[in-house]
C-alpha cells in the first residue's frame, strides 16, 4: 500500500511544471517549487515507510551485513549512473557550503528557487524513479502522462496567446509573441518540448502492437511539439533538436544492418540532412539581409554575431574569470549574478548594440553557470553524469536482455528506440551552451537518466 501511495505523489510531483498562480510575485515559479518538493517529500515519507514496514525481512545480522556489502560492491557494477547522480548531488552541497554566502546557497529564494535544497528534490525524485518505476508498464504510463502534461503547457501558451481570451491565463498575447506555455519563459519552454518529443517518438516507437488511434494520437503530439517548439522561438532548442537528430541518423545509419533497405534509406536521410544543414548555415549572409521581421530573425538568424550570442559571451567571461578567482567549488550556487557584478563587461551599454540586457543573475549556460557557481567540483561531477551515460549505453545496449527483463515485459530496445536514447542527451546538452536549467528542465532530465538506468539494466553488465 505504501508503495503505491509513493508512486502516487512521484507522478503528482510532474504535474507541479502545470502550476502558475497569478496572485503571486513570481507566479510561474513559487508554485511550481512548493508543490513540486510536498509532493516529492510525501513520496519519500511513504516510500520509506514501505521500505520499513513493507520490505523489510527479518533475517539475521550476519546475513543482512552480506547482503550490504553485496549491494555497495553490485550498485557501481549494475547502476553506475546512481553513483554519478549520488557524486553530483555531494558535490553540489558541498559548493553551497564552501560559497560566499551559504545559506542563500541552499535556500535560494523565491525568484529562483534552485539551490541546494531544491537540487536534492530533483536527486530525491532520480532516485524514487528507478526505485518505484521497476517495469517496462510502469514508464509507459510515465511517458504518458508526461505527454499529456506537455500537450497542457503548450496549449496554455496558444490560448495566452490568443487574442480572443487575453484575460484567462496570463503569458504572451499576440499571434507572433514567443509561447511560453506555463513555464513563463520561452526558453524554458522550448528546451521542455525537446523531452516532450522524446517521450511521444519513444512510444511510438514501441515494438508492442498500439491502436491506430494511439499511434494517431502520438504523431499528432510530435507535430504539436514541434509547433510549441517553433512557437518559442528559442534557438537554442531548435539547433539542440537539429544535434539530436544528426546524432540518431548517424546512430541507427550505421547501426542498421549492411544491405537492408532500412540502412540505404538512412544513409539517404543522413546525407540530406547534412547537406540542407550545411547549405542553411552557409546562407547566413543572405538570410541577414531581411529585415523587419522579428520571428523571421529568430528563426533564420544563428550566428554568433547575433545580439544575444555577444551578451552571452560576456556573460560567460565573467563566469570564467569568476571560477578562476574561486576554482574549486565555486562563488556558491545561485551566486552568478555577484560574480557578473564583479567582473561586468561595460560593453552591455554599447549602443550599437540594440535590445541587449544589461544585468543577468545566470550565465545563460550550463556549463558556465556550473563552473562560476560550484567550480571545477561541481562541473566536472555534473558532467560525469553524462560521461557515465554514454559509457553506459555504449557497453550496454549491444548486449542480449536479462532474463529477469523479459518476465517483466523489459523487450531489448529497438534500433530507433536506441537511436533516440543516445539523440536526447546530445540534444540537451547541445542547447545547454546557451541556456539554463530551471524546474521543469531538471525535472525532465532526472526522468531521462532513472530511465536510461531502467534501460541500462536490462543487459548485464559484462563483469
Amino acid at each position: 500500500m505504501y508503495l503505491k501511495i509513493a508512486k502516487f505523489f512521484l507522478y503528482v510531483s510532474l504535474f507541479s511544471v502545470l502550476i502558475v498562480l497569478p496572485w503571486l510575485y513570481f507566479p510561474y515559479i513559487v508554485g511550481k517549487a512548493v508543490f513540486f518538493r510536498s509532493a516529492i517529500d510525501l513520496a519519500i515519507i511513504f516510500f520509506t515507510l514501505y521500505w520499513a514496514l513493507e520490505k523489510g525481512d527479518r533475517r539475521g545480522k550476519e546475513e543482512a551485513g552480506s547482503r550490504k556489502e553485496n549491494f555497495l560492491r553490485r550498485i557501481w557494477r549494475e547502476q553506475p549512473l546512481l553513483v554519478a547522480v549520488a557524486v553530483f548531488a555531494v558535490a553540489f552541497v558541498l559548493s553551497c557550503l564552501f560559497g560566499i554566502n551559504p545559506w542563500f546557497s541552499f535556500w535560494s529564494n523565491f525568484e529562483r528557487g534552485e539551490g541546494g535544497f531544491q537540487i536534492l528534490h530533483y536527486v530525491a525524485l532520480f532516485f524514487l524513479a528507478t526505485a518505484i518505476f521497476k517495469k517496462e508498464s510502469d514508464w509507459t504510463t510515465v511517458f504518458k502522462v508526461m505527454v499529456v502534461i506537455s500537450l497542457l503547457v503548450g496549449l496554455y501558451g496558444v490560448v495566452a496567446a490568443s487574442p480572443f481570451l487575453p484575460h484567462i491565463f496570463i503569458g504572451p498575447t499576440g499571434f507572433l509573441s514567443r509561447m511560453s506555455g506555463t513555464l513563463g519563459n520561452a526558453d524554458y519552454a522550448g528546451t521542455f518540448m525537446l523531452f516532450a518529443i522524446f517521450y511521444a517518438l519513444y512510444l511510438l516507437l514501441a515494438k508492442k502492437r498500439q491502436k491506430d488511434w494511439v499511434r494517431m494520437g502520438l504523431m499528432a503530439s510530435v507535430i504539436l511539439f514541434l509547433s510549441f517548439m517553433l512557437l518559442s522561438q528559442t534557438r537554442g532548442a531548435i539547433v539542440g533538436l537539429g544535434a539530436g537528430m544528426l546524432a540518431f541518423l548517424l546512430y541507427t545509419a550505421f547501426k542498421a544492418e549492411r544491405g537492408t533497405k532500412t540502412r540505404k534509406w538512412l544513409m539517404a536521410v543522413l546525407v540530406a540532412f547534412v547537406v540542407l544543414a550545411g547549405a542553411f548555415f552557409a546562407a547566413q549572409r543572405v538570410l541577414d539581409k531581411i529585415n523587419n521581421c522579428s520571428v523571421c530573425d529568430r528563426y533564420l538568424h544563428i550566428s554568433v554575431n547575433a545580439t544575444t550570442f555577444k551578451t552571452r559571451f560576456w556573460a560567460w567571461e565573467a563566469a570564467f574569470e569568476g571560477w578562476k578567482n574561486r576554482p574549486v567549488f565555486g562563488w556558491g550556487p545561485e551566486e552568478y549574478s555577484a560574480v557578473f557584478d564583479k567582473y561586468f563587461n561595460t560593453n552591455y551599454y554599447d549602443p550599437t548594440v540594440s535590445g541587449s540586457e544589461t544585468w543577468f543573475d545566470r550565465a545563460h549556460s550550463i556549463y558556465f553557470d556550473y563552473l562560476a557557481e560550484t567550480g571545477a567540483v561541481g562541473l566536472l561531477a555534473y558532467l560525469s553524469i553524462f560521461a557515465v551515460f554514454f559509457w553506459q549505453f555504449f557497453k550496454r545496449t549491444n548486449r542480449p536482455v536479462k532474463e529477469d527483463h523479459e518476465h517483466r515485459g523489459g523487450a531489448p530496445l529497438t534500433l530507433f528506440q536506441k537511436g533516440l536514447l543516445l539523440a536526447m542527451p546530445v540534444a540537451y546538452l547541445v542547447q545547454g551552451i546557451v541556456l539554463f536549467d530551471v524546474l521543469p528542465t531538471y525535472i525532465n532530465v532526472m526522468l531521462f537518466l532513472a530511465f536510461a538506468d531502467y534501460e541500462f539494466q536490462k543487459y548485464g553488465s559484462g563483469s
